[in-house]
């Protein structure tokens, strides 16, 4: 398990698209997510992608997904990648969200991703 600082990270496994669908839907309850959905997801994805995602873990429990993906850099113009880090609604404090997006952001950037996308909701 990787750390910083409260929060530990594991890597997520197929069995935790489930968990990720939940806490999707605990965030945006107007747009509920399937679970099953996630998991062909999950498996899809081309294998020719970097593709990484963890479960964040605070004092034991399970409280969050963080992942980052890209396309192989040889058919990218520039080295774009996507991350993502989404955390529980009652574990979302400012200093859990900022251990949680730092983890994936050093994941991505590890990986040689120059520049980073993330998404947001307007009331997010």
């Amino acid at each position: 398990m990787n750390s910083v600082s409260s929060l530990s990270f594991r890597p997520a496994t197929l069995d935790d698209a489930a968990f990720g669908a939940d806490v999707a839907s605990a965030l945006r309850p107007d747009e509920l997510e399937d679970p099953a959905a996630w998991r062909h997801w999950w498996e899809s994805m081309d294998p020719a992608w970097t593709v990484e995602r963890f479960v964040a873990v605070h004092e034991g429990r399970d409280i969050g997904i963080v992942g980052h993906h890209h396309a192989p850099w040889e058919s990218l113009p520039r080295k774009y990648g996507r991350v993502a880090a989404e955390l529980l609604p009652d574990e979302r404090t400012h200093a859990q969200l900022a251990a949680a997006w730092a983890f994936i952001e050093a994941r991505s950037l590890a990986t040689g991703t120059e520049i980073l996308s993330a998404r947001a909701r307007e009331d997010d």
